[in-house]
C-alpha cells in the first residue's frame, strides 16, 4: 500500500504530470508503457516492462517505485518519462533519504530513464521541479550508471546549466563499445598483427572439432526458449556455475531470468547469437536490443573449447553483423571496467555518476552535506572491499 506522501501528485504546468507510482500499478498501462520505450530518446531496455516488472518481483521483494511523467495537452494522456527509484537510508550510510535511479543489485548498466524524444528536456524539467513533492529527500538525486554524451545526459546537463542547478560527477569508467562507419574487414585491421595471427588460429583450431556455424535467435518463442536453455546449461557447467553466480543458481536468479530473457518474457527485443560446433552450442551470447542497440547483457561458452577462443569468435560475429550487415547501428558491452573485449570492441562508452540538486533553490548547505556523505559512504566501501581483498 502506498505511503500518503508517496501517493501525492503535482501539476508541473498546461503539458505535464508528475505520479508517484509502482512497477505492479504501472503495468495496466503495458502499452503505453512499451511505446515509450520504443520512442524513447535513449534506450533502456532494463527499465522496459519486462525486465522492471521481473526485477520488482524476484529481486526488491515486490516493489520498486517509478515516477511517471504524463503528458495532458489535449486527447488522452500520453506516457512522456519513466524514472525508476531506489532510496539510500541508514544502511547505506544515509540520515536522510536519497532519491536515486533504479540500479539493479543482480544486473543493470545504464540507469537512464525512459524520456520520449520529442521533448527530453521538458519531461526532465517537469520530473525534477516535481520530485520534492513526491517524496522525501526529493530535493536531490543520484543517477548511478548514467552512460554520458547520449539523449537522457545531454537533455539533463542542458537543463542543469540553463536553471543554474548544481552538481557533481562522482566518478566513472568507460566500458567497450562499437560504433564504427569501417567495414568488418577495415575494423579489424586496427587489431595488432598477433591478434588477428591468433583469431585465424582460433578459428582453423576451432574447426578441427567439427562443423561451425553461427546464427542468431530473436525471442520470445520456442526456438529462443531453446537457445536460452542452452545459455544456461553451458553457464552453469563452467566457471560462474562453480563459484555460485550462474543465473541457474537459484530459483529467485532463475526466475528473474525467465521473466528478463527467458521463455516467460512477453515483448520482443531480446536475441541470442549462437556458435555451435556440428550442430552443438558451445557458446550463447544474450542480448538485449532497442531502436538498433545492442545491450550485450550476457554471455557463456563451453570451457571444452577455451583453447579456440569460442566467446571472442562470437563477439567478433556480433561485430561482422553490425558492421557489415548494418542490422545493428552500436553496441554497448554491459561490461566493467578493464574487460577483455576492449580488446576487440575499440569504442569506448563513458559511464559516470551523476550527483545533482533537484532544483536551483536547493540549499546549498544540504545539497554539500549529502554529498560529503556519499563521498564517505564510498570511501569505507572501497577500504573494505581492499581489506576483504587482502584477507582472502
Amino acid at each position: 500500500m502506498r505511503s500518503e506522501v508517496q501517493e501525492k501528485t503535482h501539476s508541473s504546468g498546461a503539458a505535464y504530470r508528475s505520479e508517484m507510482t509502482t512497477v505492479a500499478d504501472l503495468l495496466p498501462q503495458r502499452e503505453a508503457w512499451e511505446r515509450l520505450a520504443r520512442s524513447a530518446v535513449e534506450p533502456n531496455p532494463f527499465f522496459e516492462p519486462d525486465a522492471l516488472s521481473a526485477a520488482a518481483r524476484f529481486i526488491e521483494k515486490g516493489t520498486i517505485w517509478v515516477v511517471a511523467v504524463w503528458r495532458e495537452q489535449g486527447g488522452p494522456r500520453e506516457l512522456a518519462g519513466l524514472f525508476p527509484l531506489q532510496f539510500g537510508d541508514l544502511r547505506h550510510g544515509l540520515l536522510w533519504p536519497l532519491p536515486s535511479l533504479y540500479v539493479s543489485r543482480m544486473f543493470s548498466s545504464t540507469s537512464a530513464p525512459l524520456i520520449c524524444a520529442s521533448d527530453p528536456e521538458g519531461v526532465w524539467e517537469a520530473f525534477l521541479r516535481d520530485l520534492g513533492r513526491l517524496c522525501r529527500g526529493g530535493a536531490v538525486l543520484k543517477c548511478p550508471r548514467m552512460p554520458r554524451g547520449r539523449g537522457a545526459s545531454i537533455a539533463l546537463e542542458n537543463v542543469m546549466a540553463r536553471q543554474g542547478i548544481r552538481h557533481t560527477w562522482l566518478g566513472g569508467y568507460a566500458r567497450p563499445a562499437v560504433e564504427s562507419d569501417l567495414s568488418y574487414d577495415a575494423y579489424v585491421a586496427r587489431y595488432s598483427s598477433k591478434r588477428r595471427r591468433n583469431l585465424r588460429r582460433a578459428e582453423q583450431l576451432l574447426a578441427t572439432h567439427g562443423d561451425v556455424t553461427y546464427h542468431t535467435v530473436e525471442g520470445p518463442g520456442p526456438e529462443a526458449a531453446r537457445a536460452y536453455a542452452d545459455f544456461l546449461a553451458i553457464e552453469a557447467a563452467g566457471w560462474k556455475g562453480a563459484a555460485g553466480t550462474a543465473l541457474a543458481k537459484s530459483e529467485t536468479t532463475r526466475n528473474f531470468g525467465e521473466h528478463l530473457f527467458g521463455p516467460q518474457r512477453v515483448a520482443d527485443g531480446v536475441t541470442f547469437d549462437i556458435l555451435a560446433v556440428s550442430g552443438r552450442a558451445v557458446a550463447v551470447n544474450v542480448n538485449l536490443v532497442r531502436d538498433g542497440v545492442v545491450f550485450a547483457a550476457k554471455s557463456a561458452y563451453d570451457e571444452h573449447f577455451s583453447q579456440a577462443s569460442p566467446g571472442t569468435l562470437l563477439d567478433l560475429y556480433l561485430l561482422r553483423r553490425t558492421l557489415d550487415g548494418k542490422v545493428y547501428k552500436r553496441l554497448d558491452s554491459c561490461a566493467q571496467p578493464n574487460h577483455p573485449l576492449a580488446a576487440y570492441w575499440l569504442e569506448e562508452q563513458e559511464v559516470g555518476a551523476l550527483f545533482l540538486a533537484t532544483t536551483a533553490s536547493t540549499p546549498r548547505w544540504y545539497f554539500e552535506a549529502m554529498l560529503l556523505t556519499i563521498r564517505q559512504t564510498r570511501r569505507l566501501r572501497e577500504q573494505a572491499k581492499e581489506l576483504i581483498a587482502r584477507l582472502r
